[in-house]
């Protein structure tokens, strides 16, 4: 009736004001929305609840964590009840609460939601649909946060052949999850596998995704960091010293990646001498 469309329209308009930047403004209206459905239909009803969550997420991407996370939880608390918890809403409010989880480093508690939402997207939605490879690629990503690589593998594994499968092995949601192995394999100290991931993956997002790229930045990187942390600071200060020109290009020099890629590449460069005057010292001697 008319309220609906009217709470729909306001709904609408607090999503166009996200867009536009204007937090403040789309707050308001989230505000008001979600007091004038919880007044009218209650607290349980399915809108109000979905009002709730758009509020959180409203918190979320303004960095107001401590707003967004008791809104999420009533919201999915509800949804759970009046919804049941294989509807696409409440999956979808789920996920948005183990993000939030994840973003606090709650770990536990995100890889706890992470699983749940996972069997309820294979059993709504298929074992190779989109959003269960997304949502099992999250889990992924929590147990390795956790150290649980034993968990990690298996799932990254499954997620990558089947991303391969389903969307073809350049696309970019498969080099996301092939990145992500890559790092995986780096924490356990596979650094041969971790090495010949991020390299296969850093050409193929130069090629598919452009050298500019986020994710091809990110990649870049991390296979940087990887050389530095593996004592190999020639080919460290190499690829730092191509992401700080990349993103000089991209960012401009006085961006805060620009200066921490700076920074790696000093640090590269540092170790490199330090290690040749120890090697000329040791030369010197051997012929004394």
């Amino acid at each position: 009736g008319e309220f609906t469309l009217k709470m729909s329209t306001m709904s609408d308009l607090a999503a166009f004001h996200i867009t536009e930047g204007k937090l403040e403004e789309a707050e308001a209206l989230y505000i008001e929305t979600l007091e004038s459905v919880r007044h009218v239909l209650g607290e349980t009803d399915p809108r109000t609840l979905i009002s709730m969550k758009d509020l959180a997420g409203l918190y979320e991407t303004m960095g107001v964590y401590g707003r967004a996370e008791p809104l999420y939880e009533k919201s999915l608390q509800g949804q759970r009840v009046v919804l049941g918890p294989q509807d696409t809403n409440t999956l979808t409010t789920m996920n948005c609460l183990a993000r939030l989880y994840e973003s606090q480093g709650k770990y536990a508690k995100a890889a706890g939601l992470y699983t749940e939402s996972l069997e309820n997207h294979r059993s709504v939605y298929g074992q190779n649909h989109a959003q269960t490879l997304t949502t099992m690629n999250n889990l992924a990503l929590v147990y390795s946060n956790l150290g649980k690589y034993s968990l990690a593998e298996p799932l990254y594994l499954q997620c990558l052949q089947a991303k391969r499968q389903v969307f073809g092995a350049n696309h970019r949601e498969a080099l996301t999850t092939m990145s992500n192995l890559a790092g995986l394999y780096f924490d356990q100290n596979k650094t041969t596998q971790a090495e010949e991931m991020y390299v296969e993956c850093l050409h193929t997002m130069e090629e598919v995704l452009g050298r500019g790229d986020p994710r091809t930045l990110a990649t870049l990187h991390n296979l940087a960091a990887m050389y530095y942390g593996c004592g190999k600071f020639g080919e460290a200060m190499t690829h730092f010293q191509d992401s700080h020109i990349r993103l000089s290009m991209v960012l401009g020099e006085e961006h805060e990646d620009t200066k921490a890629a700076h920074c790696w590449l000093e640090k590269a460069r540092q170790e490199l001498f330090r290690i040749n005057q120890f090697m000329d010292v040791g030369s010197e001697g051997s012929f004394a």
